[in-house]
């Protein structure tokens, strides 16, 4: 009789808070410990003094907290000693108990010294980095670090990075700073956001006492570090002071800075105006922040705080409390819509910005439910522990078994039916749905386009075009080769009319972001579409070239989209089903880097199927028909549809690579004459188009005329994929529910 598997068991080394105060490593413990690890925590001590005891089933061991001096023998000092004892208390837990990972919670990066004999030992090491190291020091020094500590703590974010078996990281800037300028390996990064527990839900009872009747309350929950700028809160209060009077501040919470901000408070004499309650229970957090009516995230911007996903944020969105910060990076990452901003750490802005929500109750409860939806769908620890479970299924699963588990799952993938799910008034077209079921049966590369993708890498661009027009010209097409008549007669009485506004036909613009030189050309074509009024999607390769962030915030601001083009542009996304899979974290996490919704991959290769997995609300790798595509086919459709969990927008006018790369055209006819059969049918304007191959004058001014005169002789109904993606859903769920 074979024995029961025994519990994996993991140490973690904790030095920069105590065991439970520090809730994001208690969620992480208690959600190893749900999932059948043994779990052990080594830290300082904190509100408890005891050397050891069972927290919620977590075995935990304390030692004395050191003193905190400044300087950098200070900095040397403690970390050096919690670095000492840690590994001290680490080699007792061995023989003690055992262990089979030790998990480091950063910073210091240099516990990777405690964590590098243990891995010699046949452990594996996991580094967990809540905050960057260098500009952590840099923060609490308020001033840019140099000299050999800043290159110290350069050296061992690096050794972290490089000597881990797996890294986690609380958001997309963590991560790339590991893998960047610290060298990791991208298949052991991960990322496990700060997310909310569940007893952060809406409705929660407001603390008692907190609030006076007829006055608006404003507060900050979380730790008072000097890095965390809590008095620029108090200043602002000082401000609105002195313009109104129904508005208070409180701030909850303790930590080093804590006196020195009751001081700033003091010295203004704000008195009522600010009132502090230190430290209180965890328990009690959510019902003082439902005390609250806007809260604040104080901390200026400055590359660490930029780097950082507060927790109070997405505390506050999820009890639905619209919030007020300074315009860091991942605060508008994380908040989006459910926050104001305060530009350069301009306190009058930010001043201004309690005032405006002050006044309008319903902007509160708007931009709340956004922040809630935001933690339902995307932020809730519920989802988070997810990332983190998989971490150690794939950290103590050996080769075999990981492809093992796999061919398992892709035999099930490949047997189940994907559901399709046409727009209501298109469901007497049968023929469409099953030309779609085909083209996802039939979606396949030939071994030689396989064989040349492999080495595609290795072959000089120009070859590689040569190659490829020439594969290209081979084909034999008729005159109409760009019409779907196999499942669209040419009859105008075939189609109903099922656009918004009556519209004839609708019309949604992409472009496909291939090179960097197609990134600095999109200016050009934004600014043409911009003057007629349209707006587009921009779908750009995430781990290819550096993209420019700060012209993709313009295009959004401006009313365009983006969307993500693949992984790396190597044609080998689905080579096999393993490496589909391997690539899908990293896909989904440019997904949320980006905030995109909508995915197209490159050279149009699909397996719906698998793209499952996934995180988009829309794909649009499909086409009607298109001869002259490596992965030959076409769903045939003209219209929008539904396929598994997303929704799939083929493209319909022919791209501009094959016109004008490809056959070498000079004009816009074949555009023009797709166009008509189009609205005859009054179907799906889909474009694709490339910023690489727009390139020329003339190349710009038949993609600027061909939209003059699509606008000129007809009134689509235009919008952007995500909208007509969550239109088509409208539709299709307000016909299932009648």
């Amino acid at each position: 009789m074979t024995s029961p598997q025994r519990k994996k068991r993991i140490l973690m080394i904790l030095e920069n808070e105590s065991f439970p105060e520090d809730t994001r490593v208690l969620l992480e413990a208690l959600a190893l410990y749900e999932a059948n690890y043994e779990v052990t925590v080594i830290c300082p001590t904190g509100r408890s003094h005891a050397k050891y005891e069972m927290v919620r089933d977590i075995r935990v061991y304390r030692y004395p907290k050191p003193i905190e001096p400044s300087g950098v023998l200070g900095y040397l000092f403690e970390y050096g000693y919690s670095m000492a004892v840690a590994g001290l208390i680490g080699s007792w837990c061995l023989v003690r108990h055992g262990f089979d990972a030790i998990h480091i919670h950063c910073p210091p990066d240099m516990n990777i010294l405690v964590g590098i004999p243990f891995r010699w030992l046949g452990k594996k090491v996991v580094i967990d980095l809540h905050d960057l190291s260098p500009e952590l020091f840099s923060a609490k020094r308020n001033k840019e670090s140099r000299g050999l500590l800043s290159k110290a703590l350069h050296f061992f974010e690096r050794l972290a990075s490089r000597n881990a078996d797996a890294l986690i990281a609380t958001n997309e800037t963590q991560r790339e700073v590991q893998l960047t300028r610290g060298g990791a390996r991208p298949d052991r990064c991960y990322v496990v956001r700060n997310g909310p527990n569940r007893q952060f839900i809406p409705g929660v009872e407001p603390a008692p006492g907190l609030k006076n009747p007829g006055e608006i309350l404003v507060g900050f929950v979380g730790a008072i570090g000097v890095q965390d700028t809590v008095e620029n809160f108090v200043y602002v209060i000082d401000k609105i002071r002195k313009r109104r009077s129904d508005i208070r501040g409180m701030i909850v919470g303790g930590g080093p800075a804590y006196e020195h901000v009751k001081r700033v408070a003091q010295d203004l004499q704000l008195g009522e105006w600010m009132k502090f309650t230190g430290p209180v229970e965890f328990a009690k957090v959510p019902s003082h922040i439902a005390a609250f009516d806007i809260c604040v995230t104080p901390d200026s911007s400055n590359p660490y705080n930029d780097s950082c996903t507060t927790i109070k944020t997405m505390e506050y969105m999820a009890l639905e409390r619209p919030t007020v910060a300074f315009d860091t990076k991942e605060n508008r990452r994380t908040a989006g819509e459910a926050a104001f901003y305060a530009q350069n750490n301009d306190l009058d802005q930010f001043a201004a910005y309690i005032e405006q929500l002050a006044d309008s109750p319903d902007l509160r409860k708007s931009m709340g439910s956004e922040g809630r939806r935001l933690i339902d769908e995307k932020y809730s620890w519920d989802r988070q522990k997810l990332h983190l479970q998989q971490l150690y299924q794939d950290l103590f699963s050996s080769k075999a078994e990981r492809e093992q588990r796999l061919a398992r799952e892709q035999a099930q993938v490949e047997s189940t039916s994907l559901s399709i799910t046409l727009h209501p008034q298109l469901s007497h077209k049968p023929e469409l749905t099953a030309a779609i079921q085909a083209d996802i049966q039939n979606a396949k590369l030939p071994g030689s386009y396989q064989f040349f993708y492999r080495i595609r890498h290795w072959i000089p661009t120009a070859t590689r075009q040569w190659l490829q027009k020439r594969q290209c010209r081979k084909i034999q097409v008729d005159s109409n080769w760009y019409v779907p008549s196999a499942t669209i007669p040419d009859a105008p009485t075939q189609s109903p009319a099922i656009w918004p506004d009556a519209a004839e036909y609708s019309l949604v613009l992409t472009h496909d972001v291939e090179s960097a030189d197609g990134m600095k050309m999109i200016p050009h074509l934004a600014k043409i579409e911009n003057e007629l009024g349209l707006k587009s999607c921009w779908n750009i390769v995430p781990f290819k070239y550096k993209v420019d962030r700060g012209l993709l915030r313009d295009l959004v601001a401006q009313g365009h989209e983006i969307g993500i083009h693949g992984f790396n542009h190597d044609g080998r996304l689905f080579s096999s089903y393993q490496e589909f899979m391997r690539r899908v974290p990293t896909i989904n996490r440019a997904l949320e880097d980006y905030q995109a919704v909508g995915f197209r991959s490159p050279m149009v290769h699909r397996n719906l199927k698998w793209m499952q997995h996934l995180n988009i609300e829309y794909d649009a790798s499909c086409f009607d028909i298109d001869p002259f595509q490596a992965m030959a086919g076409g769903c045939g459709s003209l219209w929008p549809f539904m396929a598994g969990k997303f929704v799939e927008l083929p493209y319909t006018l022919p791209q501009d690579h094959t016109l004008f790369v490809v056959m070498n055209e000079s004009n816009d006819r074949i555009w023009r004459s797709k166009l008509d059969f189009i609205r005859r049918q009054r179907g799906m304007a889909l474009m694709l188009t490339h910023p690489d191959y727009l390139s020329s004058l003339h190349k710009l001014d038949i993609y600027r005329n061909f939209l003059k005169f699509l606008l000129e002789s007809s009134t689509p109904w235009h919008v952007t994929p995500r909208d007509m993606s969550r239109w088509l859903r409208q539709e299709i769920n307000s016909t299932t529910k009648h």
